[in-house]
């Protein structure tokens, strides 16, 4: 019969870490929201992102990529590996 670790010292690393640390669920669903809310707005104020010039249009394309998706919806996540779509559905 084994015996078991006597202490956190003597399991291995995965383990201790499992132990010391504890992943926390964050939903990020409204927070989403509003920062899309958010981008639409086209004049300087309140709520209105500010964004470098300097950024490509790529980043804007990534930024906005996701798309709310209903747990009844017949729409597919995309098929070209990228976790966006899946990210989202709700």
């Amino acid at each position: 019969m084994q015996q078991r670790p006597s202490s956190l010292q003597d399991q291995p690393p995965w383990k201790q870490n499992q132990a010391r640390h504890q992943l926390r669920l964050v939903v990020v669903d409204n927070d989403k929201d509003r920062l899309l809310g958010q981008l639409a707005i086209t004049e300087p104020g309140s709520g209105y992102v500010y964004t470098s010039k300097d950024l490509k249009r790529e980043w804007y394309e990534h930024l906005t990529a996701e798309q709310r998706i209903s747990p009844n919806s017949t729409a597919k996540t995309p098929t070209n590996g990228s976790n966006s779509a899946r990210a989202m559905k709700c």
